[in-house]
């Protein structure tokens, strides 16, 4: 498996757009938005994806589902693994990655930028607290 960095380096926006357009109503700025994304996630150094989650494009009765670019910064987001199915183009799968991670956000704050905040009980499961 490779990385979200390599995909886009392997594909070009201007195909990517076309199914952006294709899928979604997009604004001029809107294409900006996603260019710039697209161009972050090509020449961003990836940082070390703690959660290890492999983002996946799924399509399952005519609908396509993105997992696992809600969270971590465009940097992790960049070195993240991905599994696509056979049938799913690298141009779509990279127009679906591109649309949820410019459209939907990402989750910058992760629990790691905090551990200094953090004491050693709270990481030893037999000593933390469970909240409810």
């Amino acid at each position: 498996m490779t990385s979200i960095k390599d995909l886009m380096n392997k594909v070009s926006f201007n195909e990517v757009s076309e199914i952006l357009k294709e899928l979604h109503p997009l604004e001029t700025e809107d294409i900006k938005e996603f260019e710039n994304t697209f161009n972050s996630l090509r020449t961003i150094k990836p940082t070390f994806d703690y959660f290890d989650m492999i983002i996946e494009v799924k399509e399952n009765n005519g609908k396509i589902y993105v997992s696992n670019t809600h969270l971590g910064s465009l940097a992790d987001l960049a070195g993240r693994r991905y599994k696509k199915q056979e049938n799913i183009t690298d141009n779509a799968f990279a127009a679906h990655c591109l649309y949820q991670i410019a459209v939907h956000t990402y989750e910058t704050e992760r629990y790691k930028d905090h551990l200094d905040e953090w004491d050693d009980d709270m990481m030893n499961p037999q000593k933390a607290r469970i909240v409810r």
